[in-house]
């Protein structure tokens, strides 16, 4: 795997010397998926084999850092630190009673089915194969139950398709449609959180369009669904549901603009908008780079 991040390096430091009161320590899901895509990533998962809530606290307070309890039943914690002046994201969870290949079978996609042990951070443990998906750019469950076992991972089927650019199998895309119902169970909190990063993606109308085509949009946004029965009227062209989008779409391409340098506007009407806004650039990039709440 090659690991020389320094983030890294610092936060293996701190778990190796407390190992020998809890065990078995893993790094898992994104940061070692991003890693051997080569992208950079600020959050960091564990598994630790005992009292993952404590490993959690004391890697906050080494750092100087935010602490909180994210799931007391599931022993299941979230650091919040700064290391070389980046923020840094660590959950620590406890390990599977059955160890790590147990631990990564319950996870949600093969992608994000791959570990580390700290003292072997070389050696990459993949027993879904899912470098092999990433190299394939395909999206495959861990499990049949996977989508069962936690609803919110309908929603983050599309997130991990579009970040990444991965296809879902035709199957895959049936078995999410039949599934959907069970987002009605989960947390408004947690389908807030997992819109949000959603939101996040360039040009994420996709994002919608996806949602839309799986059946996830009549029991996330269903206000937006009734949209849908609202025909054109002149001089608009466009149902209602395809003109919210597309002016959704609209605004999305005019922000990035507005904060990033060199974004490209294809849409010539949005370039001369461009032109407008100038004179007001920086207070636009202040305002939208302004977190609503922390994170």
């Amino acid at each position: 795997m090659n690991f020389r991040e320094a983030t890294f390096q610092a936060l293996q430091e701190i778990l190796l010397s407390n190992q020998r009161d809890f065990g078995e320590i893993y790094l898992v899901g994104g940061y070692t998926r991003d890693h051997l895509l080569g992208c950079t990533s600020h959050d960091f998962d564990f598994v630790i084999k005992n009292d993952a809530i404590k490993y959690a606290r004391i890697i906050a307070n080494h750092f100087n850092g935010a602490f909180y309890i994210l799931d007391k039943t599931r022993q299941t914690a979230r650091a919040l630190i700064n290391i070389e002046d980046e923020r840094i994201v660590v959950d620590c969870t406890l390990l599977h009673p059955h160890g790590i290949l147990s631990d990564l079978r319950q996870r949600d996609f093969t992608i994000n089915a791959m570990a580390v042990d700290l003292k072997k951070p070389d050696d990459l443990i993949d027993p879904l194969g899912g470098y092999e998906d990433l190299v394939r750019k395909r999206l495959r469950l861990c499990n049949d139950d996977s989508l069962l076992l936690d609803p919110i991972r309908i929603v983050r089927s599309v997130r991990f398709t579009q970040s990444y650019s991965l296809s879902i199998p035709t199957p895959l895309k049936e078995h999410i449609r039949e599934t959907c119902v069970k987002l009605v169970d989960v947390s408004n909190e947690r389908l807030r959180d997992e819109i949000i990063n959603l939101f996040t993606i360039e040009r994420f109308i996709g994002s919608i369009e996806l949602m839309d085509e799986l059946g996830m949009i009549n029991f996330i946004f269903p206000e937006i669904s009734s949209l849908k029965k609202i025909p054109p009227l002149k001089p608009h062209v466009n149902d209602a549901f395809t003109h919210t989008i597309r002016t959704i779409n609209t605004m999305s391409e005019l922000i990035r603009s507005v904060l990033f340098e060199n974004y490209e506007l294809h849409d010539e009407k949005l370039f001369e908008a461009r032109q407008v806004l100038e004179k007001y650039i920086n207070n636009l990039k202040k305002y939208f780079l302004k977190e609503l709440t922390p994170g």
